[in-house]
């Protein structure tokens, strides 16, 4: 997921969340390499949208020789909730897997550690407030 305003940030400046740097690093470079580093997963998929423009764009430079590799899709734009919604109804065939693009300290490790808790024959729900509290059951 990497396709928010950044809203909650209160910045004066207009860098895209998961553009910001790390140690020279983007945010949303430290994610993509632990998705890709964990081996447990055959295409990453990254939602962005017209909030984030510039995000679409490293994506489509940074999208070089990843095993696996990344596909880019753009969401509605508006809401997490909403966004999270259009990847459930276009992959819905699919085990997903859904991480935000600003956490820079998840590591191959902790995805494969997560990954190994699952019971990959049950039926999950996710129940997500959106600002205005209103419920979603995905």
């Amino acid at each position: 997921m990497a396709g928010g305003e950044g809203s909650r940030m209160k910045r004066d400046y207009k860098t895209e969340k998961p553009l910001l740097k790390i140690k020279g690093k983007r945010l949303i470079e430290y994610v993509i390499e632990a998705l890709s580093k964990s081996t447990c997963f055959y295409k990453i998929v990254v939602c962005v949208s017209q909030n984030a423009i510039n995000t679409m764009k490293f994506l489509q430079d940074y999208n070089y020789n990843l095993d696996p590799p990344l596909e880019i899709i753009e969401g509605y734009g508006n809401g997490y909730s909403n966004d999270l919604s259009f990847i459930i109804e276009n992959f819905f065939e699919y085990i997903i897997f859904m991480v935000s693009a600003d956490l820079p300290l998840l590591s191959e490790k902790d995805i494969m550690n997560i990954l190994s808790k699952c019971d990959f024959n049950a039926t999950c729900y996710s129940i997500i407030f959106d600002k205005k509290r209103n419920m979603h059951k995905t």
